[in-house]
């Protein structure tokens, strides 16, 4: 019986999930009869306590506020009241979302007085719950409006039936429609007395009130007599929690951390075993990982819809902000310095303590001189926001200081016309500002002051707070080990950068072409043009607008990695073991050169877009030294030598281990700068260029295509056994014979679904046509060596020898790291893999190859005949 109410539930979730909520509801019916089998009845209503005490509370109540969402989404309220009734009586009346619920639902079935009762009862349960608060203050104007002279209760509620559309799932509703707010106005504080009467004769006795639709905020139920009045509202903290919120759902898990993105929310390495527990940052599950990222949808849908309505309420930081990304010249927009203006702080800009309720204030002195005045001040990012506020604003000289209203828990400070300074007889100005910060919980809080004094750069603080416990101090230690930090980019202009000797790799005179020809823009002005504003792609556009793309999303990387200078302690070392999937042995360090292992900390790990850009594309790093706490001028330039699993190791050159006195088995603290590798750019520039005929990437798809498709090739014997139905019409469809037309076939599906598996199948069988050939091109070595190890290898052995490939490796690829399966059918000479030529190509029908080493291809002079048969499969 426990079993069966259980996987009742988990249909009916499934369900509602897919919004069948008629359904759900029935199912959810069923789950609870399952539940209590002696007392059916009490599913929708109350319980008495001698069956209460027989039954799963918990679960019970769960089943019913499950049930509940359905009939709120089917506006089914009598139903709703009900199974609230069940809950609260369940709950002994101190169920929240139940209270919440019922409120709703006898709002919109026109039962003021008694939803009035209800949210009373609410918020004596939540008494800081402002939610509660406000939506009694709404209903007690509700009730006073049906009290006014001439205003009906059905007409009220005929205005109220706009609230549907802002009416969510688990909260109260925070608007109030137009004619409520005209007739309940003399409610509102910041409005003047007296209240829109429906009758005329009395109308002239009243005061005017502000009814401008576009100055109300329907969120907080506010109406502004003035767009400064709207602007400040909207940017204030009690607004911005609300449009910002996601409640009105019911989620499951811990929220996620607020101020960063939802591409940022990674999982918990250390879990079951965080130390952190409910306060950590990172998701503690794959549910919760992806529960995260419906959240923050859920929250910029509610944002985009506050926008929409002009009620988003960008504050100044954020246009700042928005401005300083978009800037060609960063610089002009935000700096940490500026001309005139002297700033000197009370304490260090980054604090450590450790106690886990804590407070610090930082006092900043701002010294500048007429016509210079402080016009604002602001916050800047949103992330730890909430623990950080401008305490404090005075102006005046060194003798005597004016204190400046400021708001509680303030986030932006403006300076009033009516307080202008200029009448300040000094030509010394001197300013003081208190940031203030507080916390109860462990972790790192970061936040930017910015200083605007009227004419851009602004000036910006960064500070900083670590909250750790004694405990854990050791590894706040070693994280900061891996500090990020912001710095210009180095070159030959501003480092004196020392080159690996002898290269690791020598540039080909085609890659050194490529690098030249291909070169990225020194100016936007040249690459955002009319073809990039283009929004369709045609035959005649194709071409320059793939170049246009390519350079601008390679810009884009270099301005993201731009933002990670790493602050590292290297292990140098002089052998490392080979990571695990290739062959057994070790690399060992020659020739007066040394290997460094550096460790990627959670921001730089593969589960983060930087974290994914550092190991895929980068190939080389620029190393600068720690000489008494501070790099130096000198900068090496070394390189990947290994990727791995939050490592890297680099390659020292022997002039870098000379100069600093290098010892295996020691430690050495730099800063790293990583390079972007710029060639498979240029490659995917060059074949752009290189394509013969646009119609190939633009194919005609007004016919249909015609695959031959009979019961025999169906069901033939050649077809593997092991073939599912949808397997075999991928394999049909591969096969058609070369002068049959048909469109480039994609193959799709999630891991494991045998993808591979198919092609390998139909690669084997389009061999038994003649004159056929295959090219099989992949994104990784790992993936162009399965086919070979697990497919065409024991398919040769078996004697078909027309399937031996040729594998095309990189040639400075170590051949110890490749299977020794795969070397059998690589171009290896004296040790080492070389590329092809065309009679190599030639020689065998399939060539196994990645997308990077693909391109060599081109280079042969192919006869067409050939050309056109190795394009036959591309995986």
């Amino acid at each position: 019986m426990d079993s069966k109410h259980k996987e009742l539930f988990e249909k009916a979730s499934d369900l509602h999930r897919k919004q069948k909520y008629n359904e759900a509801a029935k199912v959810y019916t069923e789950a609870l009869e399952a539940l209590s089998p002696k007392n059916n009845s009490t599913s929708r209503r109350s319980s008495s306590s001698s069956n209460t005490q027989s039954i799963d509370v918990e679960t019970k109540v769960s089943y019913l506020m499950s049930r509940g969402t359905c009939y709120l989404k089917m506006k089914q309220y009598d139903k709703l009241i009900e199974d609230c009734d069940s809950i609260l009586a369940l709950t002994d009346n101190k169920n929240s979302k139940a209270l919440t619920r019922k409120t709703i639902a006898l709002s919109k079935l026109g039962k003021y007085n008694e939803a009035h009762d209800v949210a009373q009862l609410w918020s004596n349960v939540e008494p800081e719950n402002t939610q509660a608060l406000k939506e009694l203050n709404r209903l007690k104007k509700i009730l006073d409006a049906l009290q006014e002279e001439g205003v009906g209760e059905d007409e009220l509620l005929s205005s109220l039936e706009d609230m549907e559309a802002h009416l969510p799932l688990d909260g109260v509703d925070q608007t109030l429609p137009s004619n409520a707010s005209k007739i309940s106005s003399k409610s509102q504080p910041q409005l003047q007395s007296g209240s829109v009467n429906k009758k005329k004769n009395n109308s002239s006795k009243q005061k005017p009130v502000c009814t401008d639709s576009s100055l109300y905020c329907s969120y907080c139920d506010v109406q502004c007599s003035t767009h400064v009045d709207l602007h400040l509202h909207c940017t204030s903290q009690s607004h911005q929690a609300i449009i910002m919120s996601d409640e009105g759902r019911d989620w499951k898990y811990r929220p996620p951390p607020r101020g960063v993105t939802s591409d940022e929310y990674i999982l918990c390495s250390r879990y079951p075993r965080c130390r952190f527990g409910d306060q950590c940052t990172l998701a503690h599950s794959d549910d919760e990982l992806s529960e995260w990222r419906e959240r923050y949808k859920y929250r910029q849908m509610k944002m985009q819809r506050a926008k929409e309505k002009k009620l988003h309420g960008i504050g100044y930081g954020e246009q700042i902000l928005e401005k300083w990304m978009n800037s060609p010249t960063p610089l002009n927009v935000l700096t940490e310095s500026i001309d005139d203006v002297n700033v000197t702080v009370n304490a260090d800009y980054d604090m450590t303590v450790s106690s886990k309720k804590s407070s610090h204030t930082w006092t900043f002195t701002l010294h500048c001189k007429a016509p210079r005045q402080l016009n604002r001040v602001a916050l800047l990012y949103d992330i730890h926001r909430s623990h950080f506020h401008i305490s404090s604003v005075s102006f005046g000289d060194s003798k005597r200081q004016t204190q400046q209203e400021v708001t509680p828990n303030c986030q932006e400070w403006v300076q009033l016309k009516n307080h202008n300074n200029n009448n300040i007889k000094s030509t010394e100005r001197l300013y003081r500002v208190k940031l203030s910060f507080t916390s109860q919980i462990f972790g790192t809080f970061r936040q930017s002051i910015i200083f605007d004094f009227g004419s851009e750069p602004v000036l910006m603080k960064r500070v900083s707070v670590d909250a750790v416990s004694p405990s854990d101090m050791k590894q706040l230690d070693e994280a900061r080990d891996t500090i990020l930090c912001a710095t210009d980019r180095w070159d030959r202009s501003n480092k004196s950068i020392i080159s690996f000797e002898p290269p690791v790799i020598d540039s080909t005179d085609r890659d050194k072409g490529l690098l030249s020809f291909y070169a990225l823009p020194t100016t936007t002005d040249r690459l955002v043009n009319q073809t990039v504003l283009n929004k369709s792609l045609t035959k005649n556009n194709y071409t320059s607008r793939m170049h246009d793309l390519l350079y601008i999303e390679e810009m884009a990387q270099y301005k993201y990695i731009s933002k990670y200078n790493v602050k590292s302690t290297l292990q140098i070392i002089s052998s490392f073991l080979l990571l695990p999937g290739r062959m057994q042995g070790a690399k060992f360090a020659q020739n007066g050169e040394l290997f460094a292992q550096m460790k990627l900390n959670d921001e730089l790990s593969e589960q983060t877009p930087a974290g994914r850009l550092v190991l895929n594309s980068c190939n080389a790093v620029f190393i600068s030294p720690f000489t008494f706490g501070k790099p130096q001028d000198i900068v090496y330039d070394t390189t990947v030598e290994e990727k791995g699993k939050g490592f890297i190791l680099l390659r020292l050159c022997k002039k870098c281990v000379d100069d600093n006195k290098l010892k295996k088995d020691t430690e050495w603290r730099v800063e790293v700068q990583f390079q972007l590798n710029r060639l498979p750019s240029c490659e995917m520039h060059y074949a752009v260029d290189k394509i013969p005929d646009v119609n190939m990437v633009f194919p005609d798809t007004s016919a249909s295509p015609n695959i031959p498709w009979t019961p025999h090739r169906q069901w033939s014997e050649k077809l593997d056994t092991r073939l599912n139905p949808k397997q075999k019409e991928a394999v049909i469809a591969m096969t058609t014979p070369l002068d049959t037309k048909v469109p480039p076939i994609l193959v799709i599906g999630p891991f494991g679904t045998g993808k591979t598996f198919t092609i390998a199948q139909a690669t084997k069988l389009i061999l038994q046509q003649p004159n056929t050939r295959i090219l099989i091109c992949t994104h990784s070595n790992s993936a162009a060596d399965l086919y070979i190890k697990d497919y065409l290898h024991s398919y040769i052995e078996a004697g078909h020898d027309e399937a031996k490939p040729l594998r095309i490796y990189f040639k400075d690829r170590w051949v110890r790291t490749v299977h020794n399966v795969v070397q059998r059918y690589c171009l290896i000479k004296d040790g080492a893999f070389y590329m092809p030529t065309k009679d190599d190509v030639v020689k065998h029908r399939v060539v196994v190859a990645t997308l990077s080493t693909s391109r060599y291809l081109s280079h042969l002079d192919l006869d067409p005949e050939i050309g056109r048969a190795s394009c036959r499969e591309r995986v």
